[in-house]
C-alpha cells in the first residue's frame, strides 16, 4: 500500500491535497492507496482510504515544507514539491446546501415538503458525492444526511450560496438566492399547499417560481429521479 503523508494541520492538509490527487491519478491500477491525516474531510473526494494521522507510516511518501524553510529563494509551495504556483489549485468535494423545514408565507406549514422525501433527496445527492449543509435558519427539522448550520446575517448567507454547488429547497427565499447568484437549484414543491384555503397558495405553481434554466423541481408526492444535470 502506498502511504501519503504531510504535517499534520489543517493547512498543511490542505498543501497536500493536489500533490496527494497526482499520487492517486499515477498510482497503478489495483494499488491501494492511505493518506494519513487529522482532516479527512479535506480529502473526502480522493479515492483512498484516510487513517489517523501517523507521521512516519511504512512505505510512505513523505510532502513537507520544513526543510526548505531557511532558504529565502525558495516558496512555501515550492519547499512542498510544487514546480510552479499554478500547479497548486486544490479540489474538494461538491457542496450542496439545503434549505428546508421553515414556515413560510404568514407561517404556512403547507410550504415544507415530507421530511422522508427530503431525506431521501439528500441520500440520493450525496451518493453523486455532495456534502450537505442544512442552513436551519428558522427550521423545524432536522435531516438525516445534513449538516445542520446557523447563518448570523444575509452576507453571511450569500458567502454560503457563493461557494455552494447545488442549492436544494423548499418553495421560498432560497429558490430567490439561489437563481439571483446563478446557482444550480433543485426545488422540493409540497403537494399540500395545493389544497390549502389560501387561494394565494394555489396560485404558486412550478412555472411560476422555477424561472431560470439552472432552476428544476420535483413534488414531494411524485416517484421522480433526480435530474441528470444534478
Amino acid at each position: 500500500m502506498k502511504n501519503i503523508v504531510g504535517l499534520s494541520g489543517f493547512g498543511d492538509s490542505i498543501y497536500l491535497e493536489p500533490l496527494a490527487r497526482r499520487e492517486i491519478e499515477s498510482a497503478m491500477p489495483g494499488e491501494e492507496i492511505a493518506i494519513h491525516t487529522n482532516h479527512p474531510d479535506v480529502f473526502a473526494h480522493l479515492p483512498a482510504k484516510k487513517l489517523p494521522y501517523n507521521r512516519k507510516p511504512d512505505n510512505a511518501i513523505k510532502y513537507s515544507y520544513l526543510a526548505g524553510k531557511a532558504n529565502p529563494k525558495t516558496t512555501q509551495l515550492e519547499d512542498m514539491g510544487y514546480v510552479n504556483t499554478d500547479e497548486f489549485m486544490i479540489k474538494h468535494s461538491p457542496i450542496a446546501l439545503l434549505v428546508c423545514g421553515y414556515p413560510a408565507m404568514g407561517s404556512q406549514d403547507d410550504l415544507v415538503p415530507e421530511k422522508q422525501v427530503v431525506e431521501k433527496i439528500v441520500a440520493e445527492i450525496k451518493a453523486k458525492g455532495y456534502q450537505v449543509l442544512h442552513i436551519g435558519n428558522g427550521s423545524k427539522e432536522e435531516y438525516k444526511g445534513a449538516t445542520k448550520i446557523v447563518s448570523i446575517n444575509y452576507f453571511q448567507t450569500v458567502a454560503m450560496f457563493k461557494g455552494a454547488d447545488l442549492i436544494v429547497c423548499q418553495q421560498g427565499w432560497g429558490t430567490a438566492m439561489a437563481e439571483g447568484l446563478n446557482k444550480k437549484c433543485l426545488v422540493i414543491f409540497s403537494h399540500n399547499f395545493r389544497t390549502n384555503h389560501n387561494p394565494f397558495l394555489a396560485q404558486i405553481t412550478p412555472d411560476k417560481v422555477c424561472c431560470k434554466k439552472s432552476t428544476f423541481f420535483m413534488w414531494d408526492n411524485e416517484q421522480k429521479a433526480l435530474p441528470d444535470e444534478i
